[in-house]
Order: C-alpha cells, then structure tokens, then sequence
C-alpha cells in the first residue's frame, strides 16, 4: 500500500503574520525562511499524526482491495474517484454509486455500497479529499503543535546544540494526542 499527495494543500494554517507574532519577530528579513517552516512543520505533524490538517488530495494505491479500505488521512472529506487495473491492464473507474465511505469507524473505511466484492484487479488506485477547508476550522490544538514545531525550526537552525541542555518538549504530543492514527 502506497500513499501519495497528489494536491497539496493551497493554503496554510498558519499564516506568516501569526507566526511572525508567535515567534516575536518584528522584521520581514527572515519572511521566505519562516514561510518554508510553516510548511515543514506543518508537513512534520501531519506525517507523525496519519492526519491531514489542511485540504488536499491523497491517492492510495493497493495491490488487492480488501473488504474494507483503511482511508488514512484523519478529516476524509470525499472519494473522488477508484480505479482499477482489469485482466487486460486497463484502466477502469468504478461509478461512484458503487461504494461508500463508512464513518462509524475510525478512521473512516471505504466499502462497498452493496456488499459485494470489488472487481478482480491487478492494481486500485483510490483519490480521496482529507484535511480541513480552511485554516479557521483546523482544530486549534493542531495550530498550536503547529507553532510549537515552528518555533523550534526557528530557534535551532543547525543539525547540532552546542552547549545546551536540550529537553523534549512535551507539548506537542499532548498537543496531537488525539488526532494520532490508532493502529490496531
């Protein structure tokens, strides 16, 4: 099973004035450097959460389509499509009618909407939409693990900390605590 972002997201949920004031920085010397944090550490919470935290679009790829497909991702919005490689190697796009989303399990799994198998396929390719439209319905407590990654890219630049007692911050687990993929 492969995962792919194949639309990342067009926006951030922090923006660079927010990070600016969380960083105490008065100066736009430094603007492209934060701007590329914000990503990075956005980018470092969604990969350690399985959890997308702003709009975007993922393709999983499997092998073999189980009963009920696992959608990582935290906030799956759609199924935009699922298609699949027949005897021949072509490309087949199941109608949409013929699946679900079934949201009564976390995280959420694709089925299929009569019970059936799915086709016999060498490869399925599934595109779904996950993470939140907007920065302001993000879950606050996400922004927050967001900024303190930030502030950390910020204060330490280097691969190294010379001279300092350097202690985790346990913030951020807490922080994301929730919204951690449960594995089974």
């Amino acid at each position: 099973m492969a995962r792919t972002v194949t639309t990342p997201p067009v926006a951030e949920p922090v923006t660079l004035e927010r990070a600016r004031r969380h960083l105490k920085v008065d100066h736009t010397v430094e603007d492209d450097d934060i701007k590329d944090w914000i990503v990075t550490a956005r980018q470092h919470i969604e990969r350690i959460t399985e959890h997308a935290v702003m709009a975007q679009v993922w393709t999983e790829t499997v092998a073999q389509m189980p009963a009920r497909l696992e959608l990582r991702g935290g906030n799956v919005r759609s199924v935009l499509a699922v298609r699949y490689r027949d005897e021949n190697g072509e490309s087949q796009t199941i109608p949409a009618s013929s699946y679900e989303i079934d949201r009564s399990t976390k995280p959420p799994r694709l089925v299929t909407a009569d019970g059936r198998p799915w086709p016999a396929a060498r490869r399925y390719e599934i595109d779904y939409e996950v993470g939140y439209p907007s920065a302001e319905e993000v879950p606050r407590p996400l922004v927050s693990a967001i900024l303190l990654v930030l502030a950390d890219l910020y204060e330490n630049r280097g691969t190294k900390i010379v001279g300092v007692s350097v202690v985790e911050n346990p913030a951020v687990d807490d922080l994301i605590f929730d919204f951690r993929r449960v594995r089974p």
